[in-house]
Order: C-alpha cells, then structure tokens, then sequence
C-alpha cells in the first residue's frame, strides 16, 4: 500500500510549475485543469514521485538485458505482451513502454525532460540519423526512469505529456468531457474526495 506523499499544497505549487507554466500543449491545457492532474496523481500514488511497486531500475533496463535468443528482441511477458521489466513511473505512473512510443511517434513530446534535447528528435528508422544520435537517445530512455524520480517536475510532467502525446497521435477524444471523468475520478476515491471534492 502507497503511504500518502505531499500534501495538496505541496502539489498545488508544482501543478503550476511543472503542468502550467511547462505545458506546450494547448488541448491539454485546455481539458486537463490543474486540479484534474492533481487528482490523477493522488489516485495513481498518492502524491508521490515513485516507482510501481515491485520494481527496480534493474527491471527497467531488462527491455535491453533480458533478451529472447527466438527473436534476438526483448522478452515478452506470456500474458501481457509487453516487454520484460515494463512498469511505472512517477506521480502519474507512465510506462517505460509509453515513453518508446512517444519516441517513435511523437519525440518533441520528450523536449524539457531532464537530459532530452533536439538531436534525439528523430523519427525511428529515419536512414539519415548517425548511429551516436541513436546510442544517444537509446541511454537517455535507459536512464530516464531514475531522473524522473529525482525531481518532482518532471514526474509530474509525464502525465501532460502523456496526454499531449494521446492527442497529437490521435488516440484521445477531443470532446470528452473532463468534468465527467473528474466525477468518475471522485465517486471512485473516496480518500481523495473526502479531502478535495
């Protein structure tokens, strides 16, 4: 069970400076109000800036150390699919998984995460990119996991730029309503509505 982290305050001031004066993404700003991505936070980790529970940067780093010798690629998981080691991070938990994805599709969504810069932007298998750019980046996504969880800013980011990646990918609705899934959020949790809703 995950021990309640900050206090709302505490995540007040970081909402605004890690979610409202960060965000390059206008729709997110739009439909995600600061106390929505407070919300999400309380109910994935209670506030903390954590790592899913069970789990080590040694399993994050199994995507490129637990290799099936079938495929020369990552283990998968028999029942999930996924591969090896994929959990969590941060107060929002995003997935080492979710991060590939925005850096297959959608890289500028990684730019202001600690250590990303534009020569990591690039599209897979783009035959132009020098094989240091891809051992680059490569490190960077091996690493990412431990400076998320060095500073609150960035694990609160995940969660906008997971958001800002759904709708710039097109996999979000751009018309559900928030305040319908801020009331699913508090009819859920009752901890948190006690407290804020």
């Amino acid at each position: 069970m995950t021990v309640a982290g900050h206090d709302f305050w505490f995540m007040w001031g970081l909402a605004h400076r890690a979610y409202l004066a960060d965000c390059t993404d206008s729709w997110v700003l739009q439909n995600f109000s600061p106390g929505l991505m407070i919300a999400i936070s309380w109910e994935e980790t209670q506030f903390n800036n954590i790592r899913q529970s069970g789990f080590t940067h040694i399993d994050w780093m199994k995507r490129w150390t637990d290799i099936d010798p079938a495929t020369n690629g990552p283990r998968k998981n028999k029942k999930t699919g996924q591969a090896s080691g994929n959990h969590a991070i941060g107060y929002v938990q995003v997935e080492r998984d979710t991060i590939d994805r925005w850096l297959a599709l959608n890289p500028q969504v990684c730019l202001g995460l600690p250590g990303f810069d534009g020569d990591m932007m690039f599209r897979v298998g783009d035959a132009t990119v020098s094989p240091e750019r891809i051992n680059r980046r490569r490190l960077w996504w091996q690493t990412i996991d431990e400076k998320v969880l060095a500073r609150d800013e960035a694990g609160f980011q995940l969660g906008w730029r997971t958001f800002s990646h759904m709708h710039t990918a097109g996999v979000a609705n751009p018309t559900f309503p928030t305040g319908l899934l801020i009331l699913r959020f508090c009819r859920k949790n009752a901890s948190f509505r006690e407290a804020y809703c």
